[in-house]
């Protein structure tokens, strides 16, 4: 069974996904970029959530966090980067 923690954090994986995939304006992606990776984004948020969780779930969990923080800034660039070729 998941976690709270985990299911949070596939909710904000598919949503975000599925939100970056419909984009095609520089400005939208960026204020979908802040609105999760930001100082107040929803994964930051989930990140700093991590400190409430029991401890034998703390390294897994921010593990888990981590990557997809890491993914989701690849996935934003890779779509900015569509966005600026199909603006040329």
């Amino acid at each position: 069974m998941q976690s709270n923690f985990e299911q949070n954090l596939l909710k904000i994986e598919s949503e975000t996904k599925s939100l970056i995939t419909d984009l095609d304006h520089e400005s939208a992606l960026e204020d979908l970029r802040i609105s999760v990776l930001g100082r107040r984004g929803s994964l930051t948020l989930l990140l700093r959530s991590i400190s409430d969780l029991p401890g034998n779930e703390r390294q897994s969990a921010g593990s888990s966090a981590n990557i997809l923080k890491s993914e989701l800034a690849t996935f934003f660039d890779e779509k900015l980067k569509e966005i600026v070729s199909l603006s040329e």
